[in-house]
């Protein structure tokens, strides 16, 4: 089942005066269960397709559909709740909020969609048991590891069973063991529970265990490669 398209994507920005296209006129698609790796070099276009994706930018020009439904033409709200309730968000800096506790933070997206207590606080400690924090949950983000705040991060974005879960960097500022820890815990979470995954990265090792990468040059899809 397809659960994203992009049709024809273009974005620009203004510096100076002066446009500036981040993405040029990119088309693909993402079906349930895909696990997509994006690479390229700095500046190629990669976080801001990914932006574009989950509904946090809006395009210059194209469309991004969401089974088959304009992600942009939708209201303020409706955007609001498929970012919380159908898209989940891991980026380079776990962004946890240092004064909750890792249990806390992984409620935050079912606390905002409002969901009963008692099923949140069930479904977050099991989320961390699975990525070995069990006996962390009550520890502040200052108290735990780069690699353990980043697992609370995944499991944060996997709170509410979304559909997809995009992936910006999400192990950039992480040492190689580290980094690839999580990357296993992120790819197993994923695959058990049947969530679509987008991850853009620098670390090609990841393009091995994708099922389609795409390889992004100054905002363009130079090459579309599928492993299955």
């Amino acid at each position: 089942m397809e659960l994203l398209r992009v049709e024809n994507v273009f974005k620009s920005y203004y510096l100076n005066k002066q446009e500036i296209q981040a993405v040029k006129g990119i088309s693909f698609s993402i079906e349930a269960g895909d696990i997509i790796v994006i690479v390229g070099s700095s500046g190629s276009g990669k976080s801001t397709l990914l932006t574009l994706l989950g509904g946090l930018l809006k395009p210059s020009r194209g469309k991004v559909l969401y089974k088959q439904q304009s992600l942009y033409t939708l209201s303020n709200g409706r955007l609001s709740i498929i970012r919380n309730q159908v898209f989940g968000f891991v980026f380079q800096f776990h962004y946890l909020i240092s004064e909750l506790t890792a249990r806390e933070n992984v409620m935050l997206p079912a606390r905002i969609a409002r969901k009963k207590i008692n099923e949140t606080v069930k479904r977050a400690e099991e989320l961390l048991e699975q990525v070995g924090m069990k006996d962390r949950m009550n520890h502040k983000p200052g108290e735990l590891s780069g690699g353990e705040q980043q697992r609370v991060a995944v499991c944060r974005a996997l709170m509410n069973q979304p559909e997809v879960i995009f992936a910006d960097e999400p192990t950039g500022n992480l040492d190689i063991k580290t980094a690839e820890g999580v990357h296993d815990v992120l790819w197993n979470l994923c695959q058990k529970t049947g969530t679509s995954l987008v991850v853009v990265t620098h670390y090609e090792p990841l393009t091995q265990r994708a099922d389609h990468v795409l390889t992004l040059n100054e905002g363009m899809v130079i090459k579309k490669r599928s492993l299955n």
